[in-house]
């Protein structure tokens, strides 16, 4: 059996692909590719979980409450248990030809050889034979700034992303030590490299792309339908940040249930003016050169036609706002009060 092996990278239409995958599962079922369920759906978030050092914790593991090595590996042994069953529940009842998983924390979580080599063990376990790595890349300054984004929704009170030297952000954007670590462990033939670029996609179009990758050909038309967040404007991420400073204060759950009923509102109300958060231009040009050597080697390797890796773009980050500090304290506690549930 071969396996499709998409590890992301992080803020690369992930979602779009995934969600794409869910909603056609029966019809890729159909032509002998298994998309699976048992480990995450529509992510299979919980594969890279599986192959996780016994002493990880993360976002995951906190949410599901595993606080030992104990527990994780008790938790690893059932994804791999239901994982098992699904494939072979599934080979009795179609003709299974290709396996298909995908989660942008393959890459993003796994971080060492030894992790990576033990995710190609389940595979191999579950009747893997041969493999394709599909990994999407997008320059590292664009990756840092979605990221933050994210972070934002999450709970970071901070105003802008990282220097590109903290561990989390250097792990996603450093696409030669990606491909390196995938290459020793799976091969470097196996490795499919592709740009998160619409003028590289096949039909300029990201899931056209992707499914020409694993031959289940589609047409563009349901481009449109790809998921898509919304792109907090720079007002929006200042008063979120400054929101969660506050939220920090009270009760995780409260906090929780405070922030998902803010984000959207900011979302509506504040993100509807075509005007992005684009972090700081010293920033862009700091994420530019921490990465450049980077860049070059996989653009020599896997993209010699072109003449830089991802095309030259400006580093002008949004004019700044014309709210005093405190100005935006008083709107970010006027926001917080009105969502206050009555009492």
């Amino acid at each position: 059996m071969h396996c499709f092996l998409h590890i992301g990278t992080e803020k690369t239409g992930t979602t779009s692909i995934q969600s794409f995958l869910c909603d056609h599962r029966g019809p890729l079922l159909a032509k002998g590719i298994l998309f699976p369920e048992s480990v995450g759906r529509p992510n299979n978030r919980a594969l890279p979980v599986a192959a996780y050092s016994l002493e990880r914790r993360d976002d995951y593991t906190r949410r599901m409450g595993i606080d030992s090595d104990v527990a994780l590996a008790d938790h690893q042994r059932q994804i791999l248990h239901n994982f098992h069953s699904e494939i072979s529940a599934k080979a009795e009842a179609h003709k299974i030809t290709k396996l298909l998983c995908s989660s942008e924390q393959i890459q993003s979580r796994l971080t060492s050889d030894e992790e990576v080599y033990k995710l190609r063990q389940i595979l191999l376990g579950v009747g893997a034979t041969t493999f394709t790595i599909i990994v999407y890349l997008r320059r590292p300054a664009e990756i840092a700034n979605s990221l933050y984004s994210t972070s934002l929704r999450q709970g970071n009170s901070n105003f802008a992303p990282p220097r590109p030297t903290e561990p989390y952000y250097r792990n996603v954007c450093n696409h030669r030590a990606t491909l390196e670590r995938y290459s020793r462990v799976f091969g470097a033939a196996s490795i499919v490299a592709r740009l998160y670029d619409r003028s590289a996609w096949r039909s300029s179009s990201l899931l056209c792309d992707f499914c020409h990758v694993i031959g289940y050909p589609i047409t563009s038309d349901v481009a449109p339908h790809m998921a898509r967040n919304v792109a907090f404007s720079p007002l929006a991420a200042e008063l979120l940040a400054r929101l969660n400073r506050e939220l920090r204060k009270l009760p995780k759950g409260e906090r929780a249930a405070l922030r998902d009923r803010i984000v959207p509102l900011l979302e509506q109300h504040l993100c509807d003016g075509g005007k992005k958060y684009r972090m700081p231009g010293w920033l862009y040009a700091a994420y530019d050169r921490e990465f450049a050597d980077s860049d070059e080697w996989v653009r020599s390797r896997f993209f010699s036609d072109r003449p830089s890796l991802f095309p030259a773009k400006c580093h002008a980050s949004a004019p700044p706002l014309s709210y005093e500090g405190a100005e935006l304290d008083q709107i970010a506690a006027m926001i917080l009060a009105l969502s206050m549930p009555a009492k």
